[in-house]
């Protein structure tokens, strides 16, 4: 039976009827009658229908929030039931960042499908805002952070990662053993923009007359521009370690570093199946090792 909450979600999200019907093995007269009583339910017009597509009205936008509440809400009370019954079904929606969507999410989605076969694991790849997010409208159950995250959530460490400085060939600090912060006063600088990297920026603030000078929207693209003499960068060794580059990875001569970790709104509120998530995770990064990690990337 179609549930004409998340009928509403789904058509917010993709402004497509076509989609959401084919998503649902509905009729796309079917979908328009599920939105048609939610709107008579609620006694106020949603969506604008018109030959060009679908958008939301004004009070869609405003309500769009709360109808994502209500579809979580609905899928934790179906999981925890199916708990009760012994059963582990239903989908799980996870949100990660660009080094633990290349490092650690291919392993544990693995292992997950392998152990839970009847569970839809979603994950969504973003920046730390765009994780942040999608925790904040519910459209992620939960999602790896940085330690500097800026929301009101609960986090839970897992992993410390070590923050390295990225240097052109020629560049005189490559003579350079480790890297005194002062060193890189008044350098130019190629970083992520700041919603997608607090930690680099967190460091930048610390340096004297740091210029930055390219804005990246994912971290390993600021390596070929390095590499081309742009500027220097601050980037993570669970980056860094998966990239082969002419560049020069040097490490601080006091060590920073950011922690990854899960957030949620409430692990106590969050699906079942997010523990299940949680634990094969927690498991593969204590057998987990960054040493062996092979330079698969190159520019």
């Amino acid at each position: 039976m179609l549930n004409k909450y998340e009928v509403f979600v789904q058509v917010a999200e993709t402004r497509n009827l076509t989609k959401v019907a084919e998503r649902y093995h509905y009729s796309q007269s079917a979908i328009s009658h599920a939105l048609r009583a939610l709107e008579e339910e609620i006694g106020l017009p949603l969506v604008h229908r018109a030959k060009n597509g679908i958008t939301l009205t004004k009070y869609g936008e405003e309500l769009l929030p709360d109808f994502r509440r209500i579809v979580c809400s609905r899928e934790r009370l179906l999981q925890k039931a199916d708990q009760f019954r012994g059963l582990r079904r239903g989908t799980l929606r996870v949100g990660a960042f660009t080094s633990v969507s290349m490092h650690w999410i291919p392993a544990v989605a693995e292992k997950f499908a392998a152990e839970y076969p009847n569970i839809q694991l979603i994950q969504s790849h973003s920046s730390y805002d765009g994780v942040e997010a999608g925790l904040q409208t519910g459209q992620l159950d939960i999602g790896f952070l940085s330690g500097y995250y800026k929301g009101n959530f609960e986090f839970m460490p897992l992993y410390q990662d070590e923050y390295l400085v990225l240097l052109p060939p020629d560049d005189p600090l490559a003579q350079y053993e480790r890297i005194p912060i002062e060193a890189l006063n008044y350098r130019r600088f190629v970083l992520m923009e700041e919603g997608g990297e607090y930690d680099a920026w967190h460091i930048l603030s610390r340096i004297k007359g740091a210029e930055v000078v390219h804005y990246v929207n994912e971290d390993m693209l600021a390596v070929p521009l390095v590499e081309h003499g742009i500027g220097i960068s601050i980037l993570p060794k669970l980056i860094l370690d998966g990239i082969a580059t002419p560049a020069v990875k040097k490490r601080f001569a006091e060590p920073r570093y950011r922690v990854i970790g899960i957030a949620a709104n409430s692990f106590k509120d969050a699906p079942p199946l997010a523990q299940l998530f949680i634990d094969l995770t927690k498991d593969y990064i204590e057998t987990w090792d960054p040493d062996k990690l092979k330079a698969s990337i190159s520019y």
